[in-house]
């Protein structure tokens, strides 16, 4: 590369980046002197950090304070309808008045809480302060985002958009003299191959940032791209971001072609430093848009890797939120929607790639199949057979006498192996019931304690575990993990399998004979049988646990909440943040039009709901 275009490039790249940043920065300064006013209204994050610091750890399900749970209490509205809160009298409620440097003259109960510790001045003031300021009366589902911060679009996203700016499609990409600039460095660059135990990365460290300039130079010195775009940043500009010369961009590319003797480096310049820039490479568009645009224009990268054309543009002047619905389900249509779903599916799951034997991409292409075919997402984990990579039917992999979707593929399976089978019923249920354990008995009853072996029927003591409860979690752990029983750590269905631990002393806990893993059951019949309970319901095996699952409302909820942690890209304090109410409202206006929803159709509806595009606003009016 020639070193003076290379510094030329990484100047401009930075000057652009400059402008998002200065940006952020502000919103940082604004929302550090928000926080700094803590006195006046502290935030819900303020509260709940000062609550999780010093009472979670006794306050859960399973601790030594679990009749007084704040750990699910994740929104403000949770908490002023709570019984610890009398919203503006802190010193009638019990977070405030139990704290022992509690201070007023009402105050009406024992002030002994922490019980190690003590709270700052300051964490007394915000705790105080928000009780005071919060309010009773309609739930209020709004979330709180950080509106400062960017996200990385997915590798596979950053290609997409290369490809719509050349309007190729992955075979003429594949074909290119740039092509191996991308594929060689892709991992590197952020890619996935969850079968090889690569991740993928949402954030650049400067050495990545320097290798995606050099491929963006070779893509950019291309033949094909000059040709198709006729050499003109303004058309290039357009393609990129779907806009037509906008004043930032217009004074970038004039300066650069005022201060080049050459108009084939100045295009390679300003075509390098438009495709590595924070606008490029977050579809977030920090200057001159409202939010409703940079709403769209996220998701439609993350949904179709492109920004939004013209005509959505319009639509979305005139209609505004309204177009919304629309706009999304025209995208559904397109062949790189598919793509879209087979990047949520290994994200859910982390399965793609393949490894020896196990093809790790199963789980999505049955996704997409369904998708192509508008079958119930549901379907996902009771199909009946499972799909290739040139989307035909297939038996699912694990040789089991019956397929559940992708819960029988070894792809699942052997990701998830572990001791006791508590990883393969944990996924299970955080996947598609979103629910952690313990749960509320009114969803899962516990299984008798006399029926546990010994670590898993302890309710007090030391020892395995958190040794003073495992009872509370393992009762329902318990039905769950005895669904995989049969199955092996490699994902093949052993009709010999018994449940038992293996008694040799080099055995580890939880590990059966022959590669199997243990039973929770101490009953040698109960301890091989598949037959449990799922969600209150007795099955015979796995395929019968996911259909109770797929026919339960929480399926849908749960779907609800994956596709907006998904494609909002949130982190994990505003995804935990957000009230679960808000995903059963969503999934109950779902389930009255199709109770049998596609995953389209639960794509749509989460994305347009009022709440959630006013909650990942970032300017109000729009």
């Amino acid at each position: 590369m020639n070193s003076k275009l290379f510094t030329i490039i990484w100047f401009l790249i930075y000057t652009l980046t400059s402008c998002g940043a200065s940006n952020s920065s502000n919103d940082s300064d604004s929302i550090k002197q928000h926080d700094s006013q803590d006195s006046l209204r502290p935030s819900f994050q303020d509260f709940f950090s000062v609550i999780n610091k010093h009472c979670i750890s006794c306050h859960k399900l399973g601790g030594m304070a679990s009749s007084s749970d704040f750990s699910s209490l994740r929104s403000e509205s949770l908490w002023a309808e709570s019984r610890f809160i009398k919203a503006q009298d802190p010193e009638k409620s019990p977070i405030y008045y139990r704290l022992k440097e509690a201070t007023g003259e009402d105050l009406i109960g024992p002030q002994n809480m922490p019980p190690s510790g003590n709270l700052s001045s300051k964490e007394i003031k915000i705790i105080h302060n928000f009780i005071e300021n919060i309010e009773k009366g309609e739930l209020n589902l709004y979330f709180e985002t950080r509106h400062d911060r960017v996200n990385l679009l997915p590798y596979s996203v950053r290609i997409r958009k290369l490809m719509s700016i050349l309007e190729a499609n992955e075979d003429e990409f594949r074909n290119t003299e740039f092509y191996k600039s991308f594929e060689t460095y892709r991992y590197f660059l952020g890619d996935h191959n969850y079968a090889e135990g690569i991740s993928e990365q949402t954030t650049f460290t400067p050495l990545q940032r320097a290798v995606w300039v050099q491929a963006v130079q070779a893509f950019c010195q291309s033949e094909t791209l000059k040709a198709r775009v006729n050499k003109n940043p303004r058309e290039l500009i357009r393609r990129a971001f779907a806009v037509d010369y906008e004043n930032h961009k217009k004074n970038l590319v004039d300066e650069i072609y005022q201060n080049s003797q050459d108009n084939e480096e100045a295009f390679v310049i300003s075509c390098t430093s438009l495709l590595s820039s924070l606008e490029f490479l977050t579809q977030t568009t920090l200057l001159g848009e409202s939010s409703l645009f940079n709403y769209m224009n996220h998701l439609a990268a993350k949904i179709i890797g492109r920004p939004l054309n013209q005509g959505e543009h319009d639509s979305l002047s005139i209609k505004g939120r309204n177009a919304i619905p629309p706009i999304i389900r025209s995208w559904l249509k397109r062949d790189s929607f598919m793509l879209s779903i087979k990047n949520y599916m290994a994200n859910l799951l982390r399965n793609s790639g393949q490894f020896g034997a196990i093809d790790y991409n199963l789980p999505s292409n049955l996704a997409m199949d369904l998708h192509a075919n508008n079958r119930p997402f549901s379907e996902i984990i009771t199909a009946q057979s499972c799909r290739d990579q040139n989307g035909e039917d297939i038996n699912c992999d694990s040789q089991a006498p019956f397929n559940a979707g992708v819960l029988t593929t070894r792809a699942f399976l052997s990701k998830y192996a572990g001791a006791f089978n508590l990883s393969r019923a944990g996924k299970l249920l955080n996947a598609f019931v979103c629910q952690d354990y313990p749960l509320p008995t009114v969803i899962e009853p516990r299984a008798e304690k006399e029926a546990l072996i010994e670590p898993f029927s302890l309710t007090e003591g030391t020892g395995f575990g958190n040794g003073s409860n495992c009872y509370v979690c393992h009762s329902q752990f318990a039905w769950h993990a005895q669904l995989f029983v049969k199955f092996d750590k490699d994902g093949i269905y052993r009709e010999d399998a018994n449940g038992l631990q293996d008694t040799q002393s080099s055995a580890e806990s939880g590990f059966s004979t022959h590669g199997l893993l243990a039973s929770h059951f101490s009953d040698p019949d109960l301890a091989k049988s598949e037959a449990s309970q799922m969600l209150g319901t007795k099955v015979q095996n796995l395929r019968e646990a996911a259909k109770v699952i797929a026919d339960h409302p929480k399926f849908t909820e749960c779907t609800v909440k994956n596709i907006l942690n998904h494609y909002l890209s949130l982190d994990i304090k505003e995804h935990m943040a957000i009230n679960y109410k808000l995903f059963e409202i969503i999934a109950d206006k779902i389930l009255k039009e199709n109770s049998k929803p596609s995953f389209g159709e639960i794509l749509v509806h989460s994305l347009s709901n009022d709440i959630v595009v006013k909650s990942m606003s970032i300017r109000e009016g729009y």
